[in-house]
């Protein structure tokens, strides 16, 4: 993965083989399964990205996008 690909959108920055990399990527793996198994809902799912991400200050209502018309 190139540096600019993993800092696209505002994600994390890219850090090579790190211990904080390691970190994350094993939370975000954990929170996935869980979505995945049916053990979180969709909003709980969104919330957990959203705190790993670290801007829980902020975060959308999960149904935000699923409101705009298709066919503008």
């Amino acid at each position: 993965m190139k540096a600019d690909a993993a800092t696209a959108g505002g994600g994390l920055s890219w850090r090579g083989n790190s211990r904080e990399t390691i970190d994350l990527v094993g939370k975000l793996w954990d929170i996935e399964c869980r979505h995945l198994l049916g053990k979180l809902t969709r909003a709980e799912y969104r919330h957990a990205l959203v705190a790993l991400r670290g801007d829980s200050a902020r975060w959308r209502s999960p149904t935000a996008n699923s409101r705009r018309k298709i066919d503008d």
